[in-house]
């Protein structure tokens, strides 16, 4: 069993409320669901942060490359995934620093607003 999905040391309840498409409210202290999730952080613990379900199971060496991903970690890592495609997309096709130095500008500085 793992722990409950954190934010700021309680139980990520909007996250929660998301995984079980029902409205945030419902997980309040009038409502049985807001007992039974704090019954389940007593029992499990919550963790520091809300971890995608997916794990990372690409390997490095024979070790994995990441942990487990934050949600708030996705965003930066889709930006570096896209621009290193973009660079062997770029050296497979042999496309010289002219033909894609406008494109690239625009990737670096996408990613560097962010």
């Amino acid at each position: 069993m793992r722990p409950l999905p954190g934010w700021k040391g309680q139980p990520n309840c909007c996250h929660l409320a998301r995984e079980a498409k029902v409205q945030q409210t419902s997980f309040g202290d009038k409502y049985p669901a807001g007992k039974m999730i704090r019954e389940a952080a007593a029992e499990l613990g919550v963790s520091d942060a809300t971890y995608l379900r997916a794990p990372a199971t690409g390997l490095l060496d024979g070790q994995p490359w990441h942990g487990p991903i934050e949600y708030d970690e996705v965003a930066s890592l889709t930006r570096m995934l896209q621009t290193a495609c973009y660079i062997v997309v770029a050296f497979l096709s042999g496309m010289r620093d002219s033909e894609n130095g406008a494109e690239l500008h625009l990737m670096q500085r996408s990613a560097g607003s962010k």
